[in-house]
């Protein structure tokens, strides 16, 4: 019994990891759908909202939800601005001015820039084994992807820029955030990012919904 317990509990991160991984390779996907009804503000607002309330939710019902201290606040508000109000906001955008293929392309650099900061920070190093991962990560997503099929032109430029300016900033968060999630359990973490951040992006996204609705 102890080693089938073992064995689920050493499986449940991989699965979740594998999932995570789906949901965000079929993201530009359905990104690309979803702005043909929503500007990017207002479907970046609509989904840290409806996020929020489900983490919220999800919180209450298994108590998993703490409170964050006050020395950690100026590092969670910097987290949320970086991992999701910028993050979301240049991904949209750039979503919404380059191709599906081109943003996953792009994404593959998130490894890179969160290895470049924490390097910076020196909180992390780049031994062979890390660098070597994230090489053959980024291949496999370009080979199974074909970069043939990649549009690059100066149709999709500001796009593409805005998604390399997207991974920069979600490397940097991964890299910043450490602390935070070492400190207090994922749920707690991630709740308040989302929390922080829907005072950006709700009413940001809500004002342009609106405005979008009355040209």
């Amino acid at each position: 019994m102890l080693k089938k317990l073992t064995r689920h509990h050493s499986a449940a991160p991989h699965l979740a990891l594998i999932v995570v991984q789906v949901l965000f390779g079929t993201w530009p996907i359905f990104g690309k759908i979803a702005l043909r009804a929503l500007p990017s503000v207002a479907l970046v607002g609509f989904r840290v909202a409806g996020a929020s309330l489900a983490l919220i939710l999800i919180g209450r019902v298994s108590s998993a939800i703490s409170t964050i201290g006050k020395r950690d606040w100026p590092l969670l508000i910097l987290s949320s601005g970086l991992g999701l109000i910028l993050n979301q906001w240049l991904y949209v955008k750039g979503l919404s001015l380059t191709s599906a293929i081109n943003t996953t392309l792009l994404s593959t650099t998130i490894p890179v820039f969160t290895l470049l900061v924490g390097i910076a920070l020196g909180t992390d190093r780049a031994v062979l084994q890390r660098v070597v991962g994230i090489a053959l990560a980024a291949a496999g997503v370009i080979y199974l992807i074909g970069p043939s099929r990649a549009t690059f032109s100066s149709s999709t430029r500001a796009g593409d820029m805005l998604i390399i300016a997207n991974s920069l900033c979600y490397g940097a968060y991964i890299a910043i955030s450490k602390p935070l999630v070492e400190r207090y359990n994922a749920i707690t973490v991630i709740t308040w990012i989302f929390i922080v951040g829907c005072f950006a992006t709700v009413p940001a996204g809500a004002i342009q919904h609106v405005a979008r609705r009355f040209e």
